[in-house]
């Protein structure tokens, strides 16, 4: 943060310029970093593609504004990672399931698979 302020207190002509066309490159970035560290520190592969996921909507609506002069909903485009998410979670899940059933105690006592 300290870094952005910086940047934006010394730079010359239009601030709103240099926010729209920096600011989400830096998200991307700093996204990709984060998410990436945790890919590597917590061995989950597709933390990698998390990453990008996040950090790309930004980048999508900033070149959208500029080049075309289309703004599309917040909600649109962070919805669209949102699913993206949540389908990759509902696979991790009923692989999960798939792998580990649930045991159920018989009369006896005993252990079964269900």
């Amino acid at each position: 943060m300290l870094g952005l302020s910086i940047l934006l207190l010394t730079t010359t002509g239009n601030v709103w310029t240099f926010m729209d066309t920096w600011v989400p490159l830096l998200f991307l970035v700093n996204a990709t970093v984060v998410f990436g560290a945790m890919a590597h520190f917590f061995d989950v592969l597709r933390f990698w593609a998390f990453g990008p996921a996040f950090g790309l909507p930004l980048v999508l609506d900033s070149w959208l504004m500029n080049v075309w002069d289309v703004k599309l909903p917040g909600e649109l485009i962070f919805g669209l990672v949102g699913a993206l998410v949540v389908i990759v979670g509902a696979v991790t899940l009923r692989r999960f399931v798939r792998a580990y059933p649930v045991r159920r105690q018989t009369s006896e006592g005993h252990e079964t698979a269900s």
